[in-house]
């Protein structure tokens, strides 16, 4: 999914912001954001091997914000970054989500649906723990989640973010 989401998406990922006004709020900040919050999950994996998914939490890592390639997308040869309608009535966490799910369709050709059927966890528990990971990213419903986090990752996750956002 990943692989998947850089193939499809680098230009627009390469170009949109973290942010509007806060944290990386500049054309190419999403890319410098969501590789420090895989910098930070690693390192934070290496504390605590064999007790959290590194794999499911960097995938979280790169995609938690890549609804903002919609929401935060400067125009291609521009500075300006116009607001989107669908940014600004839905937000980036269910953008991000619809994404994801739609890379998860795209891969799922008949070849790849027979790969997955002997790996654990089973794709369709992978799917929903990114998902997971994508809408508790910002770890308080206050803060715009529609659900806390639930499992270690998404924990790790949100503090990873919250970590670089505030450096």
């Amino acid at each position: 999914v990943c692989r998947l989401f850089l193939e499809q998406h680098e230009k627009r990922f390469r170009r949109a912001a973290a942010a509007r006004n806060f944290h990386h709020a500049r054309r190419g900040g999403l890319v410098e954001h969501g590789a420090n919050v895989m910098r930070v999950a690693a390192a934070i994996c290496t504390v605590y091997p064999g007790r959290l998914n590194r794999d499911l939490l960097l995938a979280g890592a790169l995609l938690h914000d890549c609804g903002k390639i919609v929401e935060n997308d400067y125009t291609e040869h521009s500075l300006e970054m116009p607001y989107s309608e669908s940014g600004e009535l839905l937000g980036h966490i269910p953008m991000g989500i619809e994404i994801i799910n739609k890379l998860w369709r795209d891969m799922m050709t008949p070849e790849n649906k027979a790969a997955w059927k002997s790996l654990q966890p089973a794709s369709e528990q992978v799917r929903l723990h990114l998902l997971h990971l994508v809408a508790s990213h910002h770890g308080l419903l206050e803060y715009g989640s529609p659900v806390l986090p639930k499992v270690p990752e998404a924990l790790i996750l949100h503090h990873a973010d919250n970590v670089d956002a505030k450096m």
